[in-house]
C-alpha cells in the first residue's frame, strides 16, 4: 500500500509533488500507527470471540462505548491541534507550552471523571441502551469499569500525539505503538484464557491488557516529550487557554457526540432489539470498519494540520483547496488497495474477529458492501476536518445533526418495516456519508476562495 502511494506520487504529472509530500510526510507514519493502534480493539475482540457468543457481545457492546466515548472526548486534542499549529507558526514557545499544560491537565480531570461516571452509572446504561440482563450485563460492567480507565490515558496519548505531529515527528506515535501492541496482546491472551496459572478473567482480562498496554505507551511518549521538548510540563489550567479551548472543543465534542456516539447507540440499540445475533454480526463488520478507515482518519488529520498552518498564512493561503482534494485522493487510492483484499477474502477477514459460525454466515455477504460504502466517508471526514481547521465547527455540527436524525429514521425503517437487514443499514449510511461530503465540499470551497 504505502509503495503504491510513494509510486504515485512520483510518477503522477500536473500535480503539486509538494503538496503530495508534505501530506504524506505526516499521514504515512500516522497510518502505520494508527493500523497498530486498532488492534487493541481488534485484540479483545478477536480473543473473546473465541470463547462464546455471550462473551464476544458483552465486550463489543462495552468496548464500543468506551471507544465513541474516547472518540467524542479526544476532541480536544483537535482543539489542541488546532490552536497549537497556530502558536507553532507564530514560533511562541510561551503560548505552546500554556496550551498544552493546560489540555494535558483537562484531559487528565475530564479522564477520571469519566471512570467516575462508568462506576456509578455504567450497569444502568448498558441495560437501559441495549436491553442485556443477567450474565451479559455483568460481564459487560465489568469490562466496561476496568476498560474504562483507557480513556484517561487514550486522552494523553492523543494529546501527545498531536504535539508530535506539530513538530513534525509523527514517528513517535508509531514507536510507542510498537512497544505497546505486544504488552496488550499478551496480557489480554493470558488472562482472557486463563494461561500460565493466572486467573481465566475473560472480557475482564482483556480489558487489563488494553490498559497495561495503554500505559506503556504513554511511558514512551513521557520519555520523549523530556528528550525533545523546549518547555516542561506543570499541572495548570490557563484561563484564556481554557476559554479558546472550550469555544472549540464544544463544537467539536457535539459533532463527534452526533456522529459517533448518538448515531452509533442508536443504531447499536435499533439492531440489537431486533436481534442479539444481528448485534454481534454488526459488530464483527464494523471492527473491521473501524481497522481499514485508519487510512481515512490519518489522511484527514495530516490535511487537519496544513490547512490549518495555510488558512494562516499569506504565503500558504492559495493550498487551501490543494490540501483536502490531495488527501481525499491519496486515501481513496490506499483504501481501495486493503479493500480488494477484503473483496476478494471476505470470510476470512471476517474470521480474524471471530470463529463463531453464527456470525460469520451472516457477516460475510455484508461486509464487503459495507466497506464500499465507506468511500463516501473519506472525502465526508477530510471536508470536515478542513471546515473545522479554517472556523466552521459549528456549521458543520448543524449539518451532521440534521443528517443523522434522517439517516437514523432511515435505518429504523429498513430494519423493522423494510426488513432489509444489514445491507439496509449499510445502505442508509453510504447515504449519510455522501450527503454530508457533498454539504462540506460546497462550504469548504466557497469559504476558502
Amino acid at each position: 500500500m504505502l509503495y503504491i502511494v510513494v509510486r504515485l506520487e512520483k510518477n503522477m504529472n500536473g500535480i503539486n509533488h509538494n503538496v503530495i509530500r508534505k501530506i504524506n510526510k505526516l499521514a504515512i507514519p500516522g497510518i502505520l500507527s494508527m493500523l497498530l493502534s486498532t488492534i487493541f480493539t481488534i485484540a479483545d475482540e478477536a480473543i473473546i470471540g473465541r470463547i462464546d457468543v455471550d462473551g464476544y457481545t458483552a465486550v463489543s457492546i462495552s468496548a464500543n462505548i468506551i471507544y465513541q466515548v474516547i472518540g467524542n472526548l479526544g476532541s480536544i486534542s483537535i482543539a489542541f491541534s488546532i490552536l497549537f499549529a497556530k502558536s507553532v507558526g507564530k514560533k511562541d514557545d510561551e503560548s505552546c507550552e500554556k496550551i498544552f499544560n493546560t489540555v494535558i491537565s483537562l484531559s487528565v480531570v475530564i479522564g477520571l471523571l469519566a471512570e467516575v461516571l462508568a462506576v456509578v452509572f455504567g450497569k444502568a446504561l448498558l441495560n437501559v441502551i441495549y436491553g442485556i440482563k443477567n450474565g451479559i450485563l455483568d460481564e459487560a460492567y465489568s469490562y466496561l469499569v476496568v476498560a474504562g480507565l483507557s480513556v484517561l490515558i487514550n486522552l494523553i496519548c492523543f494529546v501527545m500525539s498531536a504535539f508530535f505531529k506539530n513538530m513534525l515527528e509523527p514517528r513517535i506515535a508509531l514507536i510507542a505503538t510498537v512497544v505497546a501492541l505486544p504488552v496488550n496482546f499478551i496480557i489480554d491472551y493470558t488472562l482472557v484464557f486463563g494461561k500460565f496459572g493466572f486467573p481465566k478473567l475473560r472480557g475482564t482480562g482483556a480489558a487489563i491488557g488494553t490498559v497495561c498496554g495503554l500505559i506503556m505507551e504513554i511511558i514512551i511518549y513521557v520519555i520523549c516529550f523530556v528528550r525533545k521538548s523546549r518547555f516542561k510540563y506543570h499541572f495548570k489550567i490557563d484561563g484564556a487557554v481554557f476559554k479558546e479551548v472550550f469555544n472549540l472543543f464544544i463544537p467539536l465534542l457535539g459533532q463527534d457526540f452526533v456522529e459517533n456516539t448518538i448515531f452509533v447507540l442508536v443504531v447499536g440499540g435499533i439492531i440489537s432489539r431486533y436481534s442479539t445475533v444481528l448485534y454481534a454480526t454488526y459488530a464483527v463488520i464494523n471492527t473491521i470498519i473501524i481497522a481499514l478507515t485508519t487510512i481515512m482518519y490519518a489522511y484527514a488529520g495530516a490535511n487537519q494540520t496544513l490547512v490549518g498552518q495555510a488558512f494562516s498564512s499569506k504565503e500558504e493561503r492559495n493550498k487551501c483547496l490543494l490540501y483536502p482534494k490531495y488527501s481525499v485522493l491519496l486515501a481513496v487510492l490506499a483504501y481501495m488497495v486493503i479493500l480488494t483484499v477484503t473483496i476478494i477474502f471476505p470470510d476470512k477477514v471476517c474470521g480474524i474477529i471471530t470463529d463463531q459460525y453464527e456470525i460469520l454466515e451472516k457477516a460475510t455477504p455484508v461486509v464487503v458492501f459495507a466497506l464500499v460504502m465507506q468511500i463516501l466517508n473519506i472525502p465526508c471526514q477530510i471536508y470536515k476536518y478542513s471546515l473545522q481547521s479554517i472556523g466552521y465547527e459549528r456549521w458543520a455540527l448543524i449539518a451532521s445533526v440534521l443528517m443523522t436524525l434522517v439517516c437514523c429514521g432511515m435505518i429504523f425503517t429498513s430494519i423493522f418495516v423494510i426488513k432489509g437487514g444489514l445491507f439496509g443499514v449499510f445502505a442508509a449510511i453510504g447515504i449519510f456519508y455522501c450527503a454530508l461530503a457533498i454539504l462540506f465540499i460546497v462550504k469548504y470551497t466557497k469559504e476558502t476562495k
